[in-house]
């Protein structure tokens, strides 16, 4: 009885520390469940397709975010969900940051194996439904978690390289 006593709490407690609750107090419908009142002001976001000029050099989508001023120490910009997957925002200067999408239209070929490898971003389902035009941002707020929907994302140019 004790066994069984101990495991229920245990299971209990690992419930507890899944996935936050969706709050829905502090988001804008009419967004598909974003927060209405960002943090984050941006100018202009973007998207260009580009391919390494050399065999199994990579190739890959680039999404830009430029900011119109720089974010606060408490905001930390995570993940964008982007066509189906997801990855790593990283800064490249105050005012712009990049997400980058690898894909296999020009791997490097695995010695080694005879396979063909390709640095992988997770292709995962975003939070909230999102339309192709559309891209999802993570963001931290002293550590809180919240989304920002950017809408009509514009392509720009395939970069081939090197030119």
């Amino acid at each position: 009885m004790k066994r069984i006593l101990a495991l229920t709490a245990l299971f209990f407690f690992f419930q507890s520390c899944s996935k936050e609750e969706f709050d829905s107090t502090n988001y804008d419908s009419a967004d598909k469940g974003v927060l209405a009142n960002a943090p984050i002001e941006i100018k202009n976001t973007y998207f260009e397709n580009w391919v390494s000029g050399v065999r199994g050099g990579g190739a890959g989508t680039h999404f830009y975010i430029e900011l119109k001023e720089p974010i606060s120490d408490a905001i930390f910009l995570g993940e964008l969900y982007f066509r189906g997957q997801k990855t790593k925002v990283i800064a490249l200067s105050e005012l712009l940051y990049l997400a980058n999408f690898p894909n296999n239209a020009n791997p490097a070929d695995d010695v080694s194996s005879g396979s063909t490898t390709v640095k992988s971003t997770l292709f995962e389902n975003p939070p909230f439904p999102i339309d192709d035009d559309q891209a999802l941002l993570e963001y931290f707020v002293n550590r809180e978690l919240n989304y920002y929907l950017i809408k009509k994302v514009s392509e720009q140019e395939s970069e081939f390289q090197p030119q």
